[in-house]
């Protein structure tokens, strides 16, 4: 019996190419679902942030309420929003451009709020900075539950920050009756 090796060389070539091209697939099928992974990892703790930077924004309101209406004996005025970390570039990278654009508009919203209240020349700060703290809790908390959705993350069960949220919007619909 004679040995054919242009045959068996094909075979063997041909076997190691197929063994190449899967084992590149496994590669890249792996590299994909960590990157998913390390995404919603980001997403998550930009969700988090969100959810603080809205409670931070409830209780910024809850002591401008208190300072106003207690002519300063209790509460103080605050000049500044909360402040929320940016997320790096390689971050933003890991997530779908729609979720990492709204994130990315969020931070210019806060740092433009953060402009306005410098206004010097505001008649009443209370009248400016209720509306800014007031837009930007509410915001923050609306965007923390977008990105859950966008990115298939679970929905967090917090009484905390449903009574945040809420005490939001009365102090919201409050400051409107009152204008």
């Amino acid at each position: 019996m004679a040995i054919d090796w242009p045959t068996v060389g094909t075979t063997v070539l041909g076997s190691g190419v197929v063994a190449a091209a899967v084992t590149q697939g496994f590669t890249a099928l792996r590299e994909h679902s960590k990157r998913k992974a390390d995404g919603r990892m980001v997403a998550l703790t930009a969700a988090l942030a969100l959810e603080r930077f809205g409670s931070a924004c409830a209780e910024l309101v809850a002591d401008t309420v208190n300072h106003r209406y207690s002519d300063g004996a209790v509460g103080k005025v605050h000049w500044n929003a909360p402040k929320i970390e940016p997320l790096q570039s390689t971050e933003l990278n890991l997530l779908p451009l729609a979720v990492a654009s709204m994130l990315l508009e969020f931070e210019a919203s806060v740092d433009q709020a953060n402009v306005d209240l410098q206004d010097e020349f505001a008649q009443d700060h209370f009248e400016q900075a209720m509306p800014i703290f007031l837009r930007l809790g509410e915001a923050a908390f609306d965007l923390a539950r977008k990105v859950r959705v966008n990115m298939r993350l679970p929905h967090v069960e917090s009484r905390d920050i449903d009574v945040r949220r809420e005490y939001l919007s009365e102090q919201r619909e409050a400051f409107e009756q009152d204008r």
